[in-house]
């Protein structure tokens, strides 16, 4: 059996990189993922930025948080298109730009 060779827009039905304006940080809010929280087993929130509400819920809307089955991949930072993973879970954060 070989691989093969498709485009990305060939097999996603979606491609996205997050938001583009950082919201302002606050001490108690929903998280907000950027590619330093993400592993190859997952999204691991216990140091993400959390931000309010207000922005968590505008970002959910312009469809940055992932859903169920999403595929996310590193695009900026030390892990650059080294960190992917497969989202298992219903997810309770939003992605900042630094994601695919």
């Amino acid at each position: 059996m070989s691989w093969q060779i498709k485009s990305l827009d060939e097999v996603c039905t979606k491609i996205t990189d997050g938001a583009h304006q950082s919201p302002k940080s606050v001490d108690h809010g929903k998280p907000m993922a950027s590619v330093k929280d993400l592993t190859r087993f997952g999204v691991d929130l216990s140091a993400a930025r959390r931000i309010s509400l207000e922005d968590f819920e505008r970002l959910v809307k312009q469809g940055c948080q992932p859903l169920v089955g999403d595929v996310l991949i590193a695009k900026d930072g030390n892990s650059a298109l080294e960190t992917v993973c497969k989202l298992s879970l219903k997810s309770k954060h939003v992605f900042f730009s630094e994601l695919v």
